[in-house]
Order: C-alpha cells, then sequence, then structure tokens
C-alpha cells in the first residue's frame, strides 16, 4: 500500500512538472480566471458520501484544490476530505486525475484513507461547473465508486 501510495505521489508530481511547462501560455484559460469555487456532488467527493460539499481552488490552470464535507444518510456518518486535481492546462473540458485524503466518521469509529480520482470536469467562462468520474477507495474494502457534480466558480477580478 505504501509502495502504491508513493508511486502514485511522484506519479502526480512528475505530471505537475511536466504541464507546469504550459502554463504561463494557459493563464488566459477559464480556470486561470476564475479561481474560487463551491460544488455540490451526489455520491461524491470527499468519498464515500451520498451528498458531498466543497470549496474548490484553482491554484493554477492545471492544478485545483478541493476540501469538502459529506455524508452517508442511512448510517448518520460524516466524511471530511481534501485533495487536489491535475487537468490539461488549456482545455476548459478537461480529463483530470488526483489523489484526496479522507476521514470517515461514524458513531463509534473514524477512519482515514487514500482515494485516488478520475473522471472529466468542464469549467464554463461564466463559471459553472460540471463533472464527474470515479473514485478507488485506497483502504481495504478498495471499492470503486461513481461521482457527479454542480458548481460554480467566481471571478477573481
Amino acid at each position: 500500500m505504501k509502495n502504491f501510495l508513493g508511486t502514485i505521489g511522484f506519479g502526480l508530481i512528475l505530471v505537475c512538472a511536466i504541464v507546469g511547462i504550459f502554463e504561463e501560455s494557459a493563464q488566459a484559460g477559464v480556470r486561470g480566471s476564475r479561481r474560487f469555487g463551491v460544488s455540490v456532488g451526489f455520491n461524491a467527493e470527499p468519498a464515500p458520501s451520498d451528498i458531498g460539499f466543497n470549496l474548490n481552488y484553482n491554484l493554477s490552470p492545471f492544478m485545483r484544490l478541493v476540501a469538502g464535507y459529506g455524508t452517508v444518510s442511512q448510517t448518520q456518518t460524516t466524511t471530511l476530505g481534501g485533495g487536489a486535481r491535475f487537468f490539461i492546462p488549456t482545455w476548459d473540458f478537461s480529463p483530470f486525475i488526483g489523489i484526496s485524503y479522507n476521514r470517515l466518521s461514524a458513531s463509534a469509529t473514524s477512519a482515514t484513507y487514500a482515494s485516488v480520482v478520475g473522471g472529466i470536469d468542464w469549467q464554463t467562462s461564466v463559471g459553472l461547473n460540471l463533472g464527474g468520474g470515479v473514485t478507488q477507495l485506497l483502504d481495504s474494502s478498495g471499492s470503486v465508486l461513481m461521482f457527479g457534480y454542480v458548481g460554480w466558480y467566481f471571478s477573481s477580478k
């Protein structure tokens, strides 16, 4: 498990380094001009949750930081999590990969674990954000969960 997480971490750093080469030309993109956003997701991040609420910040046109709170309604369980998503910098409609760290809290127990996410994200020039994908939980269950979200990004000018 630790070797797998190390490999994922190294891969994400390598992607950032390669994509960083394109950042200067991508500043005019939507993710460069609309940096702060909020979103609500279904079967969502932070995983696992039935509904999740996230604060998002486009650190650069190719990297988004995400922090959120989610609930699992049937079991009175809550999830807190945070992570990073990596995009193709000049594309407003872009595939993404990312990694998250989550803390699941139930009435008597709690657990922390990492997850790997991938999917498609569309951030429009007016601020609308739509996306979806899959989450691979890196815990003993190894569950793969599908999710979708809708959000809004605000102009930083």
